[in-house]
């Protein structure tokens, strides 16, 4: 979807438009709540705080597919967001080394399937069960894979190879406590940017993101990742299970505009999937 692209696009390579000091920061301590505790800590503690708030680092490692209703929403510099067509997004993490996404969605009366292979960079798309080679649709195909799995990474998927973090400490943003880290992505995923995260002092869920741009001097901030609404789903005991959220918005650093605001709806976690589904229709 084009108005989802655009908002990639902007988000990734926006010019920094002011400076912000990226290392440490106001009110910044070395310390993590625990309850009504405060320790010392480092990134390992943190992994085992954060995935503690999720049932448990196991429970993170066995998430291997995700499947949602994704529902962008058009933001006008006047009045409400208007909500577009939903797209049902299915993604496979992954599994001996392949990483799959597949995004179904209804657009003008035609059936649209699209698939990207993350790990490849090779997207194919079918228009009403017809396998078509449309450049402008592929290349919007693979930036969307490779704005979710880098979403999901950070998210859910802190201690991956492909991430180094580094653990800052307690900070204030939007008028609360934070528990924060600093991440960025192996050479080979062809990121130009490095990730904060803002984990809530409170529920420990990631509230925040901020993006930086490593091609600068002083790693500016371009923009921000708001996540909220977070919820659990299945059967399970609400302490006990992965947390997703349903809302998530952007705004652009400097003006701070919203650049896209997201809903997720129909969350599964580990659906099951019939065979071949990431082969195509």
């Amino acid at each position: 979807m084009k108005l989802i692209t655009a908002a990639l696009i902007a988000l990734m390579f926006a010019p920094a438009q002011d400076q912000e000091g990226t290392r440490g920061g106001e009110n910044a301590s070395d310390e993590i709540p625990t309850g009504t505790l405060r320790v010392r800590t480092d990134m390992e503690r943190l992994y085992t705080y954060y995935g503690a708030r999720h049932g448990g680092r196991a429970k993170l490692d066995a998430l291997k597919t995700v499947s949602f209703r994704w529902i962008p929403h058009e933001v006008g510099e006047t009045g409400p967001a208007r909500e577009l067509e939903p797209l049902l997004v299915t993604l496979q993490l992954s599994t001996e080394g392949e990483r799959f996404v597949r995004f179904d969605e209804e657009i003008e009366g035609q059936t649209r399937i699209k698939i990207v292979n993350d790990l490849q960079n090779v997207a194919r798309v079918w228009i009403d069960g017809e396998e078509r080679r449309i450049p402008e649709m592929i290349t919007e195909a693979q930036q969307e894979a490779k704005l979710l799995f880098m979403l999901l990474d950070l998210i859910y998927r802190p201690e991956s190879p492909d991430l180094k973090g580094n653990f800052e400490g307690l900070k204030e943003r939007d008028g609360k406590e934070w528990v924060v880290a600093h991440f960025e992505f192996h050479d080979s995923r062809m990121l130009e940017e490095t990730y904060r995260l803002f984990y809530d002092a409170d529920d420990g869920l990631v509230g925040r993101i901020d993006v930086h741009d490593k091609r600068t001097a002083e790693n500016r901030r371009i923009s921000t990742l708001r996540f909220s609404e977070y919820h659990h789903y299945g059967d399970e005991n609400p302490v006990e299970a992965i947390k997703f959220p349903s809302r998530a918005e952007w705004t652009q650093r400097g003006s701070e505009k919203v650049i896209a605001l997201w809903r997720f709806v129909d969350v599964e976690l580990n659906p099951v999937l019939p065979p071949g589904y990431f082969a195509g229709p």
